[in-house]
């Protein structure tokens, strides 16, 4: 009842921000008629051309930085809008009541707890500020109403109080809380008549916290979620932190979600019903759409995000020709916790992550499935062949899988098993590759290749002796991430790669026929490169790097013959392009 009454006794818009927002008022003809407040007249005198106004301010709204009421108006004679948050209120006669006279000519003001949190949402001083959505005053001139027969004198000596559950959670900003006005009798107590009724309230607040709100600071021990329901993860752009006009919410067709603090300061969490396919997060200046526009992700499907965390790129964003809104737009990572992310899952305590990049040429009328991984020589294999199937990784064609660090061996497959009978077309569509690589030496081992990628070389293909399946032999490279890799542990100290295999990429030193053997054939060859009769491979053959001529055929048939050579024939290069 007392909700419903003082509802229509103002029909307060809930929704003002303290910068200047122009509030609109309805009428309602079922308002009952009001007298003057009581007020208690221990207090001085009401300043001349003023009303008093009290305010109980909540228990909840005291905090280390602030234990005080503050008034804030923007509009009228004194206009404490200049300087937020406006000025401390006036002790009254009772623990958490506060009062101040305010010019006549103000017709709406901002109860707060006096603190000025700024506008970085990093801090923890932006989070102790609270105030009211605005308590306004219907502004009607003597006699112009008959409900307000003393127009806004009418006020002159009632108590605003917060009511908690009436919070700007969903759509404004979680700080900000409604309240009503009361008629004030003094000593903190108050009701809903101008005279002492039955009922007298004493409250200093409808509730202490509203439902959305912990009464205890983010902590990193975040609630459950709700059966039927979703849970994403936000990063709030650093320039939304300068946003001054409230809080952020997640918007969908059939509603909204508030955003509330996850486990440290920036991170933001909604959780939305498993049904919704797209939301954006709001402020009332900025916009960020949960899915990414085709052809950037064509299947995305915004439930595989459920537990990820959306990072916005401030460099890719859209005007909506309908509203004119900016919306940026991001991508999803997976989100470790503490403010950490990235683009992949973290690697289980007791595994080793490995990357693949699948060529084209591995897909088929048979394999269609993408790549795959076999093993046997653990307890925990990868069923049997042609194994598990990878997981996507962060570019295309590039896969991985997190294996137990006891595997010391392994094949990348493309999950087709062609069976045994070479007659049959399916058997030589069955592509292996075991992870030993071609340059390997005697202290090579799988652990040394954890986080790196492997890649296929083309010239490197055999079959089988047990199965006589098509075997395929690559390397291993460092992996830099989005398809990019090299031979170097830091990205920016060598040359970067990012073809799905390899072919003319490496070589021998000294391999000028390209036979994969190093021999005196390649000595003749250069010989007959330099007689301009037949063509040989130059950067194979220019084992001193000083230009191709007879010196290098020298060096090579000195190699062959078991001589020193200062050149590092036999050894495997890369081609610088």
């Amino acid at each position: 009842m007392l909700r419903k009454l003082l509802s229509l006794l103002l029909s307060i818009l809930m929704i003002v921000s303290i910068f200047g927002v122009t509030p609109v008022f309805a009428e309602d003809n079922e308002t009952e008629i009001l007298g003057p407040g009581l007020g208690d007249n221990t207090l001085p005198e009401v300043a001349e051309g003023c009303n008093r106004y009290f305010f109980y301010l909540p228990k909840s709204w005291e905090n280390e930085y602030t234990q005080t009421a503050g008034i804030y108006w923007f509009e009228g004679t004194g206009n404490h809008g200049s300087a937020w948050p406006g000025v401390e209120a006036n002790k009254a006669d009772a623990e958490g009541v506060y009062y101040y006279d305010v010019p006549k000519d103000v017709d709406g003001i901002i109860w707060n707890n006096f603190f000025d949190g700024g506008n970085d949402r990093t801090t923890e001083e932006y989070y102790a500020v609270r105030r009211s959505d605005g308590a306004y005053m219907y502004s009607y001139e003597p006699g112009e109403d008959d409900r307000f027969p003393d127009g806004i004198d009418n006020y002159n000596n009632m108590i605003f109080v917060i009511e908690s559950g009436r919070c700007g959670c969903l759509h404004w900003d979680y700080r900000t809380f409604g309240g009503d006005w009361y008629y004030y009798y003094g000593n903190g107590e108050y009701g809903t008549t101008p005279e002492r009724g039955e009922v007298v309230y004493t409250e200093r607040s409808f509730g202490e916290y509203c439902p959305h709100q912990q009464p205890e600071p983010p902590s990193t021990s975040l609630p459950e979620v709700a059966e039927g329901y979703n849970r994403y993860f936000f990063l709030m752009p650093d320039f939304w932190c300068s946003d001054d006009t409230g809080g952020i919410s997640a918007v969908y067709d059939t509603g909204a979600s508030p955003c509330l603090p996850a486990d440290t300061k920036g991170v933001f969490y909604s959780d939305i019903p498993e049904n919704v396919d797209e939301f954006k997060w709001k402020t009332f200046e900025n916009t960020a759409s949960s899915t990414s526009p085709p052809p950037v992700v064509p299947d995305f499907k915004l439930q595989d995000c459920d537990g990820k965390i959306f990072v916005a790129d401030m460099q890719w964003n859209v005007t909506d020709i309908t509203t004119g809104d900016t919306i940026n737009y991001g991508f999803w990572y997976y989100y470790y916790g503490n403010g950490e992310y990235g683009g992949l899952p973290e690697v289980a305590e007791g595994y080793n992550r490995y990357f693949f990049y699948m060529p084209d040429e591995w897909y088929n009328e048979y394999a269609t499935e993408g790549p795959g991984i076999y093993w046997s020589t653990d307890t925990s294999s990868s069923d049997e062949y042609p194994g598990t199937p990878l997981l996507p990784a962060d570019a295309e064609g590039v896969f991985y899988y997190d294996v137990p660090e006891s595997v010391d061996e392994f094949s990348f497959t493309n999950l087709l098993d062609g069976g045994d009978d070479f007659t049959n077309p399916i058997f030589s569509c069955d592509h292996r590759a075991p992870t030993y690589p071609i340059d390997a030496d005697e202290s090579f081992t799988l652990d040394n290749c954890d986080g790196k990628i492997f890649v296929l070389h083309f010239a490197y293909i055999d079959f089988d002796d047990y199965t006589a399946k098509m075997t395929f032999h690559g390397m291993w490279f460092y992996y830099y991430g989005n398809g990019e890799y090299g031979t170097t542990p830091v990205r920016s100290e060598g040359l970067i790669y990012s073809s799905k295999y390899l072919s003319y990429a490496l070589y021998y030193v000294g391999d000028a026929d390209q036979d994969r053997v190093v021999n005196v054939k390649d000595a003749t060859a250069i010989q007959k490169h330099l007689a301009d009769i037949q063509k040989c491979n130059i950067t194979a053959g220019d084992v001193d790097k000083n230009g191709l001529n007879i010196k290098d055929a020298t060096a090579i048939q000195k190699y062959v013959a078991g001589m020193d050579v200062d050149a590092p024939i036999n050894t495997i290069q890369f081609y610088k392009h």
